[in-house]
């Protein structure tokens, strides 16, 4: 089999794999509301999320641009790695990127807000 994109079939199974491990962490977290002790294990992802923000899309468009043959071989080896079912499984990541792009801009505004707070503190005289 001769995959061709720009990622190479080990880094896009690589992404798919990231996004899906990825958002079952962060999905585990906040699956039961915001708890103040999530923002530990939110903000410990964000390396991850911003990494898989950057190379997610282009995964996604890979996928999406495979044969039949390629596209049932790299859900095998994506199920193979997660656990997953290998029917479904680039939708699972689909929605897990999505889920993981809106988080990612949610922990990007609340570190703006919280540089705001800091920046209005300082500021304080009293």
């Amino acid at each position: 089999m001769n995959i061709q994109n720009n990622l190479g079939v080990e880094n896009l199974v690589n992404a798919a794999v990231d996004v899906l491990e990825t958002s079952k962490a962060l999905g585990t977290a906040l699956g039961d509301g915001f708890q103040l002790t999530d923002a530990g294990a939110l903000f410990s992802v964000v390396p991850r999320v911003k990494n898989v923000i950057t190379n997610g899309r282009a995964a996604v468009s890979e996928l999406m641009d495979l044969n039949a043959t390629e596209s049932a071989e790299v859900a095998r080896l994506i199920a193979a790695r997660t656990g997953n079912p290998a029917t479904g499984i680039f939708s699972k990541v689909n929605e897990g990127l999505a889920l993981l792009a809106r988080t990612h801009q949610e922990v990007v505004d609340d570190i703006d807000l919280f540089e705001d707070w800091k920046e209005y503190v300082s500021g304080l005289t009293a």
